[in-house]
């Protein structure tokens, strides 16, 4: 898990490409956080319930993708 509600969307972004993570999931995303995922190549998936049924969405590939 990576927390980043004390950065910037753009200093968030470079943090995730520092960490050379391609993918992210949320509950939800801002507008701006996912053009900027989307322009860096960053894929976006978001979910629905807790982060047991998150594993087992991700696990059978069933996050619904947002980019």
């Amino acid at each position: 898990m990576l927390l980043m509600g004390d950065k910037n969307s753009e200093e968030a972004i470079d943090t995730l490409k520092k960490e050379m993570i391609d993918e992210v999931i949320a509950r939800n995303f801002g507008p701006r956080a996912l053009f900027l995922l989307t322009k860096t190549g960053i894929r976006a998936y978001t979910f629905e319930g807790g982060s047991g049924a998150t594993l087992k969405a991700l696990e059978k590939g069933e996050l619904t993708p947002m980019n």
